[in-house]
């Protein structure tokens, strides 16, 4: 599989912003049209075609790099993730373009948080990566037989931590949660499938101390780096521990941050 390169991504961009802005002009003056012209839907089918044509060029393109470690099978997890900013489309928190992973079924969602390095990338979509601060949902990590992992991936210049939860069965009853970044709740069938869900009308309790849930043997980690991942327990070493930054979620639209208190 051949996957973009910053270069080869920066065109990418570039041409699906040209066609989505002449997408929205197109709109603003002919939506509302009674009876448009026959050179005037085959502008908007063109359009539409070109949007089509560089969506599935960049889910195709998108590498899918190895992201964490079951620590019930010791499978290596993969993911498909545009791991050079925030500014493409795998990144829109409504709409964002993902491909499929190629998932262990123990899988059972990734969550994450990202610590901006400078000025965040200008973005016509929003973008809500979470906190600064890596975190757990008490609802999953209480569970009886889930685990989760926490690992690094470069984000652009910005860090991220992925924190990926595992379940030891498929018949654990584990509520989903969103992706990380994305609107959209998931989880995995019995066929390896993956199923959206909407946002369920539930609060979620975060814990940003993580130190007693590695100390448990909930939480193992990765080292920073590591391209092995070896899984690591205990928290003797443990780089996650007493992390600094803000707690709030973030959310990023065109260069700006604002903040909220939950993941909304």
């Amino acid at each position: 599989m051949i996957y973009y390169d910053q270069t080869e991504r920066a065109k990418i961009l570039a041409d699906y912003k040209v066609y989505r802005d002449m997408l929205s002009n197109w709109e603003d003056e002919h939506l509302d049209d009674d009876n448009p012209s026959e050179e005037t839907m085959d502008k908007y089918a063109d359009i539409l075609n070109k949007i089509t044509q560089i969506t599935k060029k960049y889910l195709r393109m998108t590498p899918v790099i190895p992201v964490s470690r079951c620590p019930y099978s010791a499978e290596v997890t993969y993911y498909s993730i545009d791991h050079y900013g925030i500014d493409g489309p795998w990144w829109d928190y409504t709409k964002p373009l993902r491909a499929l992973s190629n998932l262990p079924v123990t899988f059972h969602t990734i969550t994450g948080s990202l610590k901006l390095e400078g000025k965040p990338e200008k973005t016509q979509h929003q973008v809500r990566p979470g906190p600064e601060r890596p975190y757990l949902i008490k609802q999953l990590i209480e569970a009886e037989g889930v685990k989760a992992v926490i690992s690094t991936t470069q984000i652009g210049k910005h860090m991220g931590c992925m924190i990926t939860y595992y379940k030891e069965t498929l018949d654990i009853p584990v509520e989903p949660a969103r992706l990380w970044g994305q609107y959209l709740w998931e989880k995995i069938d019995r066929f390896g499938n993956r199923i959206y869900l909407e946002p369920r009308e539930r609060e979620h309790s975060y814990i940003f101390n993580l130190e007693d849930w590695v100390d448990e043997g909930k939480l193992l980690w990765i080292q920073p780096g590591d391209k092995k991942f070896t899984l690591k327990t205990g928290v003797t070493g443990c780089p996650y521990i007493g992390m600094e930054g803000d707690t709030r979620f973030q959310i990023i639209i065109d260069g700006e941050v604002t903040y909220t208190e939950e993941e909304e």
